[in-house]
């Protein structure tokens, strides 16, 4: 019985793990540079990277990155995916916020 019981929990973690993406820098990037990066360039006067460097930036912690580039794409409409949120949140994170 307790074999049958590990079994099941073996089985459901394997599938609940593949399930899910993980997040992928270089989707993030690429992803940035599609949808996010000419606002950010307008923002800025072509210098889009001011908004993730700056000192009175708005970001502070990764879940307020997480809520901010969720903000940007619900503004926006995209309707992306969870991962790829998370890929853009891990691009970010990885380049510019390092949290």
């Amino acid at each position: 019985m307790k074999h049958h019981i590990l079994l099941s929990v073996v089985l459901f973690g394997a599938l609940g793990v593949s399930g899910a993406q993980a997040a992928d820098p270089e989707r993030g990037k690429a992803l940035h540079e599609q949808y996010c990066i000419g606002c950010h360039a307008n923002m800025t006067g072509g210098k889009p990277e001011l908004l993730y460097t700056r000192r009175d930036r708005r970001v502070h912690d990764l879940a307020g990155l997480r809520r901010q580039v969720q903000r940007c794409e619900q503004n926006l409409e995209l309707k992306w995916f969870d991962d790829d949120l998370e890929s853009v949140v891990e691009y970010l994170n990885k380049n510019y916020y390092h949290f």
